[in-house]
């Protein structure tokens, strides 16, 4: 019940773990008549893993493929290569006040 406000769909999953219906500000722990066998309801992501993540893309040698004319709507390999996509690990995030107006 405490969950609900801040992450409700895993509460949703931990009143189906504790298999005892929606849980409201009103009930009582106590009323907990039975609980299921453990499961994990998240799993903890590890700093290694978020590194490994954004981690740069190892050069891999150039990939040759005849270019073919495209009449479905695709693009060739070469002209994909072309694309800029980018990814970013946020680091810190701040609250700035807006500017007022005069």
């Amino acid at each position: 019940m405490w969950l609900k406000p801040v992450l409700p769909e895993l509460a949703t999953r931990a009143e189906a773990f504790l298999d005892c219906g929606a849980l409201l500000w009103t009930d009582n722990l106590a009323s907990l008549k039975r609980i299921r066998t453990y499961e994990h309801l998240m799993q903890r992501v590890e700093a290694k893993q978020l590194d490994a993540l954004f981690a740069p893309a190892p050069e891999k040698a150039a990939m040759t493929t005849p270019p073919a004319p495209a009449t479905d709507g695709t693009i060739s390999i070469d002209d994909f290569s072309k694309v800029d996509l980018r990814i970013a690990k946020i680091v810190k995030a701040e609250h700035i006040d807006a500017p007022t107006s005069s």
